[in-house]
């Protein structure tokens, strides 16, 4: 477990340890559901090269550390992984804290829009908004991970993802299609 997991791990009142749930679901209403022990989840899509440490709740979609030689730490790039698109893997943070930052204003369960609705989700991101549709206890959790981290929402979207796909899609080790 890394340093800022287990940080984001506390925030939800469990304290993460070898004791640990299977999963955390505290931050489920934002679409970040914690994995109590990284290991690679069971999808023909998921990168070999890669632990999972949350998942949205939706249809499978799950984020993932990606080992690029050194192996798993808050520096690994994250890969998110949507196993229902034709294009399922996306690198969205060349860090753990840069994905958070990426989620910190929409919540994670919609990052898959990127792949689906990619001008729409752009477009809400880019606001540097809460959606619209978050109540007052999916804001205090936003916060409060903004809050931990000192998070500030990226300031351009497209330029930033395309820079982390052509940094790092190359080292992304998974099938193209199911068996």
């Amino acid at each position: 477990m890394t340093e800022t997991l287990i940080k984001l791990w506390a925030l939800t009142d469990e304290l993460h340890s070898d004791q640990a749930s299977e999963w955390n679901g505290f931050f489920e209403p934002i679409g970040l559901i914690l994995h109590g022990e990284l290991k690679s989840y069971d999808y023909w899509c998921t990168p070999t090269n890669s632990v999972t440490f949350a998942r949205t709740g939706g249809d499978g979609v799950h984020y993932g550390l990606l080992d690029i030689g050194q192996g798993f730490s808050d520096s690994s790039p994250v890969v998110m992984t949507v196993p229902m698109c034709d294009d399922p893997n996306t690198i969205v943070g060349a860090t753990l804290l840069e994905f958070l930052a990426l989620g910190c204003r929409q919540g994670y369960f919609s990052l898959e829009e990127i792949l689906y609705q990619h001008e729409a989700e752009i477009a809400a991101l880019d606001s540097g908004a809460f959606d619209d549709g978050a109540g007052d206890d999916e804001i205090r959790m936003l916060t409060s991970i903004s809050s931990q981290f000192d998070l500030k929402p990226w300031p351009n979207h497209v330029e930033r993802l395309q820079s982390l796909g052509d940094e790092f899609f190359g080292i992304v080790e998974a099938k193209s299609e199911p068996d």
